[in-house]
């Protein structure tokens, strides 16, 4: 715990990226990870300032990966019977990290010498990441699993129409059209969506924070993909997790799901324990209140930085890590803030829960298949992968 954290901008889309959980992701964590798309590194160009962001970059505070490209839905055909769906990624040479990052600078600055002097100490310590192909066939595997894409469709709702709450009974299911696939360059749309959500209602809600966006059951399947592709990255780089609402939700299903497979009940297996801890500090609430800047930021991660090294040393335990919040909230700034209970999840499935099959497609104890998705994670698990996820503050009512 408090390792090494991947931070995917939590905000619902058009909203700024959210400094004030980057802010306690950096005191708390050792490494931090961002993962930003294009819009999300403009929203941190602006809410951080360039020059202060190159500093956090050169000075390990966080590191960032840049997403080159777009995974998302397109619908054919929409409002018909043959209405189809397909997994697809988006990009253009204009979002390669350098020629945007340039471009924006630019624009920012209206100098090309120091436009040019920003960019290329970006370039130097920003990884350019792409979403690719076999993201869509692990996506598509969980997608067909009904039970699964229901639950994890009712999460996701609530996170992008927050306010709209389906029903308990409601369905949302994707099934393969093999038959009637629709050829496109790149990618195939094979997908139909059946649904019983009150997507009217829905867009009551959803409007209220996007006022010229459609709401829609592709919009809930973007979701959906975007949260798998979310939760593998994250096990990729063996990190916890702080990502949307959704996206906690999907991950914290998908790995329940996992595991119960391994009995031939198919009881429910409880793989997350809530740990609170009474010794934080409302770090993020004066983020977001602006009272204080991302400058301020990095030099409350610098003064925590002392008792990171420290808690390193010792095997983690609840008691330690309780401990080390206390310390690195009463540094700098921070000491001066409200009390606030901090919130996480944590993985306790260990042990026994983890004797599954090695080799894709060998199957479960009990004969169970595993397709590349869940092979992939139980392999990060069996290396010693803990999912834990951040879920203070408002995240929390999401991942219930």
């Amino acid at each position: 715990m408090f390792d090494s954290i991947c931070l995917h901008n939590p905000q619902p889309v058009g909203f700024a990226f959210d400094l004030g959980m980057l802010a306690e992701a950096m005191v708390f964590y050792r490494h931090t990870r961002v993962l930003a798309n294009a819009a999300e590194l403009v929203s941190l160009l602006r809410i951080c300032a360039p020059d202060s962001l190159c500093v956090a970059l050169e000075s390990g505070f966080i590191e960032l990966a840049y997403i080159e490209n777009h995974l998302g839905v397109s619908t054919i055909n929409a409002g018909h019977a043959n209405e189809r769906h397909g997994l697809v990624f988006v990009g253009s040479p204009a979002q390669n990290l350098d020629e945007f990052a340039y471009g924006k600078l630019l624009i920012w600055t209206n100098n090309r010498r120091k436009s040019r002097n920003l960019t290329d100490r970006l370039v130097r310590y920003v990884k350019p990441v792409r979403w690719e192909k076999p993201a869509a066939q692990d996506a598509r595997d969980d997608l067909l699993d009904s039970d699964f894409c229901s639950a994890c469709a009712k999460a996701a709702v609530r996170h992008l129409a927050p306010g709209y709450v389906p029903p308990d009974e409601a369905y949302y299911r994707v099934r393969l059209e093999a038959e009637s696939a629709i050829e496109q360059p790149g990618f195939t749309m094979d997908l139909s969506i059946e649904t019983d959500f009150d997507f009217g209602q829905a867009n009551t809600f959803y409007q209220k924070a996007v006022p010229d966006a459609q709401f829609d059951k592709a919009a809930v399947l973007s979701g959906l993909f975007g949260g798998l592709a979310d939760l593998k990255t994250a096990a990729s780089y063996s990190d916890e997790m702080a990502v949307s609402p959704s996206a906690l939700a999907i991950a914290k299903l998908k790995l329940a799901s996992l595991l119960s497979k391994r009995t031939q009940s198919g009881e429910k297996i409880e793989a997350f324990e809530e740990w609170t801890c009474e010794h934080g500090r409302a770090i993020r609430e004066a983020v977001v209140a602006k009272r204080h800047n991302f400058d301020d930021i990095l030099r409350l991660a610098e003064e925590a930085a002392r008792f990171k090294g420290w808690l390193a040393k010792y095997p983690d335990s609840s008691d330690l890590n309780r401990e080390y919040l206390k310390a690195v909230c009463n540094v700098g700034w921070a000491e001066k803030l409200p009390p606030k209970v901090v919130r996480f999840l944590l993985f306790t499935a260990v042990g026994g829960a983890l004797s599954l099959a090695t080799t894709p497609g060998g199957g479960l104890a009990t004969g169970a298949a595993l397709n590349a998705l869940d092979y992939f994670l139980v392999d990060q698990l069996v290396k010693g992968w803990k999912p834990n996820q951040f879920v203070e503050g408002p995240l929390r009512k999401f991942v219930q």
